[in-house]
């Protein structure tokens, strides 16, 4: 499991969050070598329809081994306060050698997703990574497969709802990558079927995708 996060004696046990495709484990995928010039690899249509979970698992951080100072506290007798108040309370704290309690911990996430990819030698890829955040942190950019945009549509018809489109796509580095993979077998007739809906919202440019819709 990742060890990439602060204060990580404190997380408590990783719990799959239900979203991984079972069908594709890590272990099931068959990795490949790089074949192209540049080292750069695009997204091969703008939709994310292709984008594949191979890990989505969470952490709670544990309250009782977090100070409220902790950037892994988000909820404290500290949340609330003025700034000026709360600087005071923790310098006071600090003077008489006490900790000031978190009461509620973060959530730590772990994802591994793939998508599909393209070289400038028009080799294809299962491009695979990884996207470590913490739930206070989360945005729109979250999930989002390497190389593509999402952008919420303003004036959305759509009532407590997100009206996203799928913005350009750009290139993304090798070395952004995992690993790369060969494609699943139902892949290439989707690839093909999705550039062909995209002409109507994108037109491509050179290797990437660039939006001409509506926002």
């Amino acid at each position: 499991m990742p060890n990439d996060f602060s204060n990580p004696q404190a997380l408590g046990d990783w719990r799959a969050k239900g979203y991984a495709d079972a069908q594709w484990p890590l272990s099931r995928l068959q990795e490949i070598p790089f074949g192209g010039g540049e080292r750069l690899l695009y997204p091969t249509q703008p939709q994310q329809l292709l984008k594949t979970y191979h890990r989505y698992d969470y952490a709670r951080y544990d309250r009782r081994q977090l100070s409220a100072t902790d950037d892994e506290c988000v909820l404290s007798m500290l949340t609330r306060m003025p700034a000026a108040a709360a600087q005071r309370r923790v310098a006071r704290a600090k003077e008489q050698g006490r900790r000031i309690n978190c009461v509620q911990g973060d959530v730590a996430y772990d994802l591994v997703l793939s998508s599909t990819y393209t070289d400038d030698r028009g080799n294809l890829y299962r491009g695979v990574t990884q996207q470590q955040f913490l739930e206070s942190y989360e945005s729109m950019g979250h999930s989002v497969a390497a190389g593509h945009t999402v952008y919420e549509r303003s004036g959305s018809q759509f009532a407590n709802a997100v009206d996203a489109y799928d913005g350009d796509t750009y290139a993304v580095m090798l070395d952004e990558f995992l690993m790369l993979a060969r494609l699943f077998p139902t892949d290439r007739p989707k690839i093909a079927e999705l550039q062909q809906k995209a002409g109507q919202t994108h037109r491509r440019q050179g290797l990437v995708w660039v939006y001409t819709g509506d926002r």
